[in-house]
């Protein structure tokens, strides 16, 4: 099995997704949904858009 990344350094995952092409950054953005939304749209997780409302639970 492979690693997605190249490094485990903070600071060079941190670049790597400011960088990254507008696809890929699309999809780095997705957050998981709460248990009702997900029997409602049969998805785990879904990117997040400019106004969506999320609750940040951790970090």
């Amino acid at each position: 099995m492979y690693r997605k990344t190249k490094s485990k350094k903070p600071k060079k995952q941190r670049k790597a997704q400011f960088k990254a092409p507008l696809h890929k950054r699309h999809k780095m953005m997705a957050a998981p949904l709460s248990p009702e939304l997900r029997v409602k749209y049969d998805r785990r997780s879904f990117p997040v858009r400019k106004g969506d409302t999320v609750i940040i639970l951790r970090g």
